[in-house]
């Protein structure tokens, strides 16, 4: 059983390493001005992927920390030096709500949660980590840790720890925040590629060639962008003109849809956007959260079939106007 979890976790890391080499890779095609960092969750905690960036150092990295290491005979443990003193200052952060999840053959079972504004303990070091007998040859690495804790959880619930490792230099209070900062995209990636591969489903297209099947996921990747984009305007700027997301045609059939369930017109970005996701299923109660990727995707599919027959029908119902007239 131990040869067996070890064969998985060298799988696991190797797959981590495989997308840092990726991304700098794809660094070499941006502005050396754009700060590229390759963001990972607790999976990605090995010194390997330290190792390697030292390697690489265009592309800078923030991972979870998932093991309490030893920092060397006599002294504190990884998470209890991240811990320890008084706090360098207090950050929000807007923890995403979760529903629940049934144990599955490939998932674990998770609890829901609640979306919240968490209050938060910040602290930041810098730490040395010895290396491993698994990078031969390896030198320690030091690195900035951030830490933040949550102060006052809601009752039932546990509160919010981040352990976080990153090659990016952390001097203050202010540059500590901005790492939480970047590490919070890290939900909008994994919301990314959720859409791409459960609403998309890119992992279920069959062709005969790679060429073809690059082609389709490049596809299929630009719509999962755009649906998200969408959900996201219609939530943080909803008074936008609806033009920014929607054609002339699609505007068309969601006026007509509006009217013909007694809703909002699309006058703005977010109606439009709520018009779409009760396409997709969304039933818009007084407690209903605010609809998700999925939903939207299922809206959007429906609407762009819709908008393509009511628009047929608008020019066919012309052209009859037009012979009756003559």
């Amino acid at each position: 059983m131990w040869d067996i979890d070890r064969a998985e976790s060298r799988r696991k890391t190797r797959r981590w390493l495989d997308g840092f080499s990726d991304m700098a890779r794809a660094s070499r095609e941006v502005s050396r001005k754009t700060r590229v960092i390759s963001v990972c969750d607790r999976e990605g905690d090995c010194f390997a992927m330290f190792a390697a960036q030292r390697q690489r150092p265009r592309v800078d990295l923030l991972v979870r920390a998932r093991h309490n290491r030893g920092l060397g005979k006599g002294r504190p443990k990884l998470f209890a030096v991240m811990r320890g003193g008084a706090p360098d200052g207090r950050i929000n952060v807007e923890i995403e709500g979760l529903t629940a999840r049934p144990k599955s053959s490939r998932k674990t079972a998770r609890p829901a949660r609640l979306k919240r504004l968490a209050c938060c303990e910040l602290r930041y070091r810098r730490v040395t980590l010895p290396p491993t007998a698994a990078v031969a040859g390896g030198e320690a690495i030091t690195l900035s840790a951030v830490h933040i804790k949550e102060t006052a959880p809601p009752a039932g619930e546990d509160p919010v720890q981040w352990h976080l490792l990153t090659t990016l230099e952390v001097g203050s209070a202010a540059e500590a925040a901005e790492v939480i900062g970047y590490y919070l995209q890290r939900w909008r990636i994994e919301d990314y590629f959720r859409l791409l591969k459960s609403g998309c489903r890119v992992e279920f297209l069959l062709f005969r060639t790679a060429e073809r099947l690059q082609r389709a996921i490049a596809i299929n990747a630009v719509i999962a962008w755009r649906i998200m984009v969408m959900t996201l305007l219609g939530r943080q700027v909803p008074d936008c003109e609806p033009g920014l997301m929607f054609t002339d045609h699609e505007l068309d059939f969601l006026r007509d849809y509006a009217r013909e369930h007694a809703r909002a017109g699309p006058d703005r970005l977010g109606d439009a956007v709520r018009l779409v996701a009760h396409l997709g299923g969304y039933r818009d109660r007084k407690h209903d959260a605010e609809p998700g990727n999925q939903i939207m995707w299922h809206g959007q599919t429906r609407l762009s079939s819709a908008a393509l027959g009511h628009r047929i029908g608008f020019r066919a119902g012309r052209r009859h106007a037009l012979r009756h007239d003559s």
